[in-house]
């Protein structure tokens, strides 16, 4: 198990293979409108399509893993009920993170795939604590499940 940092493009590191699975944080309100998100829905349209089709009624704390192409998957991760980005309003559910992680981790550990994540996933929109909750809630679970961990440190490009 290996946790690294990288300075580099999350997007670019996904698809050169450095990863199998792409995880970000949704809400459950079907609105990939900002963020990695955003990005998500623009490049992987397969995995946002699934998000606009989860018929279930309570999604939170859910991981929607989606296959976009052969060893390739992006993990919805249902960790916020609700979004926003006003400063200090937190929209992240630690606990529905935590049991949508799991899902992922566990999915990840079956078939020997290492997990990548947007450095400040669920902090940057959704206003989780990253270095006091969140990172070690990944490192805890890298440990737990033997699941290598990439957090990808460059910002997302916006506009393509």
């Amino acid at each position: 198990m290996i946790i690294d940092i990288l300075n580099s493009c999350l997007f670019y590191e996904f698809d050169s293979g450095k990863f199998n699975i792409l995880a970000h944080c949704v809400n459950c309100q079907k609105k990939m409108g900002s963020g990695v998100a955003k990005q998500v829905k623009l490049r992987y349209n397969v995995a946002y399509e699934k998000y606009m089709s989860n018929q279930k009624l309570k999604p939170l704390g859910d991981s929607q893993i989606v296959e976009i192409g052969e060893y390739k998957y992006v993990s919805n991760i249902y960790g916020q009920e609700f979004y926003g980005n006003e400063k200090g309003k937190v929209c992240v559910d630690y606990n529905a993170l935590l049991k949508a992680l799991h899902k992922t981790f566990a999915f990840a550990k079956e078939r020997d795939y290492a997990i990548g994540f947007p450095h400040l996933f669920a902090s940057d929109r959704a206003g989780g604590d990253w270095k006091g909750k969140i990172l070690p809630m990944i490192e805890e679970l890298s440990n737990s499940y033997n699941v290598d961990v990439f957090i990808v440190r460059q910002p997302v490009i916006e506009n393509l």
